[in-house]
């Protein structure tokens, strides 16, 4: 038994002196950044962590938000998936999950570009009307339009067809998927036709990952127009550059 402590004693005597080595200008460091919650010249406890306010009364348009991504994006299409993560910024869906304001998200859903709705009696139409406010990014061949019904229906067509997504949504391809159309009643309104009731829907449509059923410009309908792999044109908070 003598022999086995006196061996590991030997072993680790280094590992030991190296933690501890380790600790000491941990604790070093520390005290040099002011990790200590005390200040040394008034007594007061202080923090290093910034105590959240609400700003968003004092949030002015404009500025550039500059942000990283880990690899090229094969594409700009905001109706492929995977890499383009980019589109939750620059493009807006008809539902949003309602954020959060200095607490996390209870989930609620409200809407995006949508205003208001509807659930018909039997549960398996929605009529959503299309706010006057949403704007497309101020980039050619759109130039900063207003967004319209059309270009839901002119999404949903596109999506239905070309998305790698479209099992997720599209009844047609996919019986499990719970949306069967989604049409233009008028410039303003747009009706959501079901497989069967479904309630998440909503949710499903405010999806934010790459391949969900982004709202983009029914210009895009055409490529020789616009080309939505090379040329980013959404109705989100930002526009890419």
């Amino acid at each position: 038994m003598a022999y086995w402590a006196s061996t590991l004693k030997r072993r680790i005597s280094r590992r030991a002196v190296l933690a501890i080595g380790g600790t000491a200008a941990g604790a070093a460091f520390l005290a040099a950044c002011g990790g200590g919650n005390e200040d040394k010249q008034t007594g007061d406890k202080t923090s290093l962590v910034l105590k959240p306010q609400d700003e968003t009364k004092t949030a002015k348009r404009g500025g550039t938000f500059k942000a990283r991504n880990t690899l090229e994006p094969s594409t700009l299409d905001p109706h492929l998936f995977p890499n383009n993560f980019h589109v939750a910024a620059t493009y807006s869906n008809l539902w949003m999950v309602k954020d959060g304001v200095l607490e996390y998200s209870d989930g609620t859903i409200q809407g995006d570009i949508v205003e208001s709705w509807e659930v018909s009696p039997d549960k398996l139409t929605i009529t959503a009307k299309i706010t006057s406010k949403a704007h497309f990014a101020p980039v050619a061949p759109v130039n900063g339009r207003a967004v319209d019904a059309n270009d839901v229906a002119a999404s949903w067509q596109r999506h239905s067809i070309m998305s790698n997504q479209r099992a997720d949504f599209s009844n047609a391809a996919n019986p499990a998927a719970p949306i069967v159309s989604i049409t233009a009643v008028d410039p303003r309104t747009v009706s959501i036709k079901l497989a069967a009731p479904n309630g998440v829907v909503m949710a499903r449509l405010a999806r934010w990952t790459p391949g969900s059923m982004y709202i983009v410009p029914k210009e895009a309908l055409d490529k020789s127009v616009l080309d939505l792999a090379r040329t980013s044109i959404g109705s989100g908070p930002y526009y890419f550059s």
